[in-house]
């Protein structure tokens, strides 16, 4: 079969696709395997995930530059479309993830069950589909329950005595979580940051996450109170930098010595006028930039937590 390689861009279904097929890859027993695999070897993990993200492209049909191109054109042609760019920024957070777990696991429930504090399920754990709201409901029961144990802060400040970090212990007792209900540690992390698109209505939902978001601030909060407040005053002005950065695109076009230029003239505009791209490691581009450092990852969910926790503080004390 002849592979696609005319037209402007790929379908927004065909993206969509490709976005969701690629993150079930990029978290499967598999990829984790060779992923690992690979970085004993010393091999670069960053070009080998690209590769599969090429080999993906032409799976759906399209040829691989002609698809490439249509992930960098994403902000030009779909730059409105809400949906699209927050399920392009949970395809980049997955590709972050994988590449990270293989390189330093520090914050994945442990491989070596003994370990754990929070046993997985027996049975095949759930990794791809809409995760059901009951599931998503267990979660956060379980979690609020750890996260105001006086077990959980006598563990953590022991931790904390002996150098080790208690945000990260807390993150991994959440993977755990995730696994004892059934749910592999990987692919709940990322549901948790889709609440938003598949359930947009579901306010009892909504009120849990914040429920839990409190609940991990006050936890780290009661055993290291200064460390919280650094990491917090680091992560803002790590977010504040990403807001800044993003400054240069409104409307999902190119701004030019302060002018949002019509479709016409974005596709011409110079780029090196347009907004500063993150290495997201996304869609095969091949761009990597020592900046996706820089980005706040999804992963260190005991901070992000802490930080909508912090939030939702303020907008009470001022109303």
């Amino acid at each position: 079969k002849r592979l696609v390689s005319t037209g402007n861009v790929m379908p927004k279904a065909v993206i969509l696709k490709f976005f969701k097929n690629c993150s079930e890859m990029l978290r499967s027993e598999e990829s984790a395997k060779l992923l690992r695999e690979a970085f004993n070897r010393g091999e670069d993990l960053q070009k080998l995930s690209i590769r599969w993200q090429r080999e993906m492209i032409e799976h759906l049909g399209y040829e691989q530059e002609f698809g490439v191109n249509s992930m960098m054109l994403i902000p030009l042609y779909y730059g409105n479309d809400q949906r699209l760019l927050m399920e392009m920024q949970l395809f980049q957070q997955a590709c972050q993830r994988s590449v990270k777990e293989a390189t330093d696991p520090k914050m994945a429930a442990d491989l070596d069950l003994s370990k754990r504090r929070f046993k997985p399920m027996k049975g095949k754990l759930l990794r791809s589909g809409v995760l059901p709201k009951k599931k998503y409901m267990n979660f956060f029961k379980e979690c609020n329950n750890m996260l105001t144990s006086k077990e959980s802060i006598s563990i953590l400040k022991h931790a904390k005595r002996e150098g080790k970090n208690p945000g990260l212990i807390s993150v991994k007792w959440q993977r755990e979580i995730f696994e004892s209900i059934g749910v592999e540690q990987n692919y709940g992390v990322e549901c948790l940051n889709r609440i938003a698109i598949d359930f947009p209505k579901d306010k009892e939902l909504q009120m849990q996450m914040m429920k839990f978001a409190k609940n991990c601030a006050e936890l780290i909060r009661k055993v290291d109170p200064e460390g919280t407040r650094k990491a917090l005053e680091a992560q803002k002005k790590k977010m504040q930098e990403l807001k800044r950065r993003q400054t240069g695109m409104q409307g999902g076009r190119p701004v030019v010595q302060g002018k949002v230029l019509p479709q016409k003239e974005a596709a011409t505009a110079p780029k090196e006028k347009t907004v500063e791209k993150e290495e997201t490691d996304t869609a095969a581009a091949g761009q990597a930039s020592k900046k996706q450092a820089e980005k706040p990852s999804e992963d260190d969910l005991a901070m992000m937590m802490m930080m909508m926790a912090m939030e939702e503080e303020k907008k009470k004390k001022q109303s």
